[in-house]
């Protein structure tokens, strides 16, 4: 894994969105001061490739989640020749992402369109241990030294150890080609079960033979005697089937001569229709006099009407009340006007009023602008004073703390070299109380700052106030003008109407006068009304008489039609004309009937015989089936005697094709005997207590060899490790006492891990190995000058073309070791990281 880009935001102790293009460099250094977030940085490359972070204890997503409202860290990497880029982001609130993509080459940057996309917190994490070959306690315990966990490979239990040299040098594949032997040997072992089960069937298919046979020569004599009785029930059926044709036909025709039976009037129908049909003649003449009386007292009224409308009266009636109802919404109009003529004058002089004290608020609001400025400013000052302060107070103190461990001509507690001079601690002062006032002049440099803010605003309200009060009092002087235009044209207006309307009404209450005449001219045509509506009532008297003449003529018509129709169902054809008399409807009525109840009875005497014949035919061939063994129809019992029979046919054809493959069938399961028990002696030969474990103890026994060399080399020839592959001590100047790693201080515990890591990245480099960075944080200080530059030896000899090497230390010393620096530093105010 070589990375290319890092890219952290709002993670941590950042904020915003930091960088880190890794792409040409080799051998980087990240330094920076306490507390600038060094350590942070490789929290990230491990928080993209595994989602958790070495550095924060506990190392959970929950932890991180309660540090910041959320945060993304994005990771370009390349595992062999295919480039990658991991994306995680996390948030308080919603779901997090977590995104893998792989592009075509590293100048590819569009995230919607990459070659292949993994999303899934599960699915991303799965990949990356694919690709790396390690997990995430293998990849801190090999490829990122955190700080603090330096020994952890030194100190870790043998199958920890195993599980990292598994996946560093690719013998998890091993475990990969085990579970195939195991699933190819389970599927072999299901195949030869199904053969064993096939055999068993063939045997079984012997006995089947025998019985397949018998039933086939049953079959076949079903099918010859079914078939010589075919041609009788043939017979039977066609006499069953004209009978039945025969009680439905003739049945049908009774039916329909019963249904329509009770469609033949009674003989006093034809008295009573043509009794209607004088009365209603009588009644149509009376009605015809009475309407001709109505129609000349109408036209009277009328007459009278069109005279008065000729004189003009109902023209001046029409306008002198539209000018009435026009002077009334004038009226209306002329009080609306004035009323919005006083509000704007109104409205005006408070107008006025309100922008001289909007002025006045303005002119306050700027001088208190002016005065919260220069609040902010000095307590600016006396906060940074404060923190001035209390910087030298926790240097006197650290002084006070450390001179009390130090004894001259012995060696220092933090660096172990020879103390010669006890340094002068100062003068102590009160750290608490200079903590107290920092926070003091904070708290008062943060209410300066909110003051400030707050008169700002106030001062932009206040103007905004004023300068909408001026334009609000303009355009109360332009409405001014309209609304009194406005109130003399309605004045106008009104003279006018008021003018034409005593022209066409005369002196007086216009409102009386018009309605006196309205009166007169409702009177004339409310006479006309009346005569028109008695025309009407005559109308339709005359109307209802023709119609109860014409009904009693259609009553009769249908009367004769039903009788023509009745007369066709029996098959005799009879004409009558539509108006005919009616003692020829009657004479017609009386053969009609007389001729009906000599059909039905010739109808159910055919009836009858039918069904006779027909149930004889369906009792013979009740019998004929009975005697044949058949329920039901007999071509249906023979298609099926006939399907048994083949049925029969194929089952023995099957079953000795079966009986003929059992050879081959058992050299089959013979063979793959044979291979399931490979694929189980594979399986077991691939376990980690055989082929895998001859392969660690190897990896182990090389790695303790190489590690031995880089060890005695950075402590000057005094420690190796054991040759046990178990990464014991052994003290060179002690008799080769062979020690554990807890024995060792905290400066030898780091160099043991380092050289264990230098070691491991070399093995891996020699046999083309996926590790292509090293990441270590912090664990210099505790090496004097000596060791440090033993250390820094055996760490560039790592640095290649391929491989990078990141180191995070706060050591002055490395800057001059290291070209390619990542400097850092922290906001004295935000407390958040920034790059130099």
């Amino acid at each position: 894994m070589r990375p290319l880009e890092l890219k952290v935001r709002d993670f941590r102790s950042y904020r915003g969105e930091s960088i880190f293009d890794l792409r040409t460099r080799r051998l980087v250094g990240v330094v920076g001061p306490i507390g600038s977030g060094k350590s942070t940085l490789l929290d990230a490359v491990a928080f993209a490739l595994y989602g958790k972070t070495p550095n924060v204890a506990g190392a959970t997503k929950a932890l991180i989640h309660q540090r910041a409202a959320g945060m993304t860290v994005s990771l370009r990497f390349q595992v062999e020749s295919e480039v990658w880029e991991v994306v995680r982001s996390l948030r308080r609130k919603g779901q997090s992402q977590h995104a893998l993509y792989r592009y075509a080459d590293d100048t590819a940057s569009d995230p919607d369109d990459p070659d292949l996309r993994i999303t899934g917190e599960s699915d991303v994490n799965g990949r990356i241990v694919e690709l790396l070959g390690l997990d995430f306690d293998a990849f801190r315990r090999s490829v990122l030294l955190p700080q603090g966990r330096f020994a952890d490979f030194l100190r870790a239990r043998p199958g920890e150890r195993d599980a990292v040299l598994k996946g560093v040098f690719g013998h998890d594949r091993i475990d990969t080609m085990q579970q195939i032997a195991r699933d190819l040997a389970a599927g072999i072992g299901i195949e030869i079960e199904k053969l064993g089960l096939r055999l068993d069937q063939i045997e079984q298919s012997k006995v089947l033979v025998a019985a397949h046979g018998a039933e086939l020569a049953a079959s076949e004599d079903r099918v010859e005697l079914l078939a010589k009785a075919e041609p009788r029930v043939a017979d039977l059926d066609s006499r069953i089937k004209l009978g039945r044709a025969t009680v439905e036909s003739s049945g049908g025709r009774l039916r329909e001569l019963h249904d329509h039976e009770s469609r033949l009037p009674r003989a006093e129908t034809v008295d009573t229709a043509v009794a209607s049909i004088s009365s209603a003649a009588g009644r149509r003449a009376e009605a015809m006099a009475k309407l001709e009386a109505c129609q000349s007292e109408l036209q009277e009224a009328d007459d009278a009407v069109t005279r008065a409308e000729s004189a003009g009266a109902t023209t001046d009636v029409s306008r002198a009340a539209e000018l009435l109802a026009s002077v009334a919404h004038e009226t209306t109009a002329l009080g609306a006007s004035q009323k919005r003529l006083a509000t704007v004058e109104a409205r005006l002089a408070a107008t006025v009023e309100e922008g001289a004290a909007a002025t006045e608020r303005a002119d306050r609001a700027v001088a208190a602008e002016s005065d919260a400025a220069a609040g902010l400013g000095a307590a600016v000052e006396r906060y940074e004073a404060s923190q001035r302060t209390l910087h030298d107070v926790r240097h006197v103190e650290m002084a006070h703390t450390l001179r009390r461990g130090l004894v001259t001509n012995e060696a220092c507690p933090v660096c172990s070299q020879l103390v010669t001079d006890i340094p002068d601690a100062g003068t102590r002062r009160d750290l608490d109380a200079a903590e107290a006032e920092v926070a003091t002049l904070a708290a008062a440099r943060e209410a300066a700052a909110a003051r400030r803010t707050e008169t700002v605003s106030e001062r932009k309200a206040a103007t905004e106030a004023t300068v909408s009060v001026r334009s609000a009092e303009e355009r109360l002087r332009a409405d001014m003008e309209p609304a009194l235009r406005d109130v003399s044209a309605v004045e106008t207006r009104l003279d006018g109407m008021r003018s034409e309307l005593a022209g066409l009404l005369g002196e007086g209450e216009p409102a009386e006068l018009l309605e006196a005449r309205r009166r007169e001219l409702a009177s004339m045509t409310e006479r006309a009304a009346m005569a028109r509506q008695a025309v009407a009532r005559r109308y339709a008297d005359h109307d209802e008489a023709i119609k109860e003449e014409d009904g009693a003529r259609e009553q009769m018509n249908e009367f004769t039609m039903t009788l023509v129709e009745l007369g066709t169902r029996l098959g005799e054809s009879t004409e009558i004309p539509r108006q005919a008399e009616p003692h020829v409807v009657a004479a017609m009525y009386t053969r009609l009937r007389s001729r009906w109840s000599e059909v039905i009875a010739e109808l159910e005497s055919e009836i009858a015989a039918a069904e006779r014949d027909a149930n004889e035919a369906v009792e013979g061939r009740k019998v004929l089936l009975g005697e044949l063994g058949v329920e039901g129809d007999l071509a249906e019992a023979l298609a099926r005697a006939i399907a048994e029979t083949k049925v029969a046919n194929r089952e023995i054809e099957r079953l000795t094709k079966d009986i003929e493959a059992s050879t081959a069938i058992a050299k089959d399961r013979d063979l793959l005997t044979v291979r399931h028990h490979n694929y189980e002696r594979l399986a077991t030969d691939l376990t980690n207590s055989r082929f895998i474990r001859f392969l660690l103890d190897d990896e182990r026994r090389r790695l303790g060899e190489l590690g031995s060399e880089h060890f005695q080399d950075l402590t000057s020839g005094r420690y190796r490790f054991s040759d046990d592959g178990e990464f014991r001590i052994v003290d060179l100047t002690a008799a080769d006492a062979v020690r554990k790693a807890d024995s060792l201080s905290g400066g030898e515990t780091f160099l043991a891990s380092l050289a264990l890591a230098l070691a491991l990245a070399e093995m891996v480099a020699r046999g083309g190995g996926r590790l292509d960075a090293f990441f270590l944080d912090e664990g210099f200080g505790t090496l004097d000058p000596e060791h440090l530059d033993l250390a820094m030896d055996g760490i560039e000899a790592l640095v290649s073309d391929e491989r990078l090497v990141m180191i995070v230390s706060h050591v002055p010393e490395l800057r001059h070791r290291i070209e390619d620096l990542i400097e850092l530093d922290r906001d004295p105010t935000t407390g958040d990281t920034k790059v130099l």
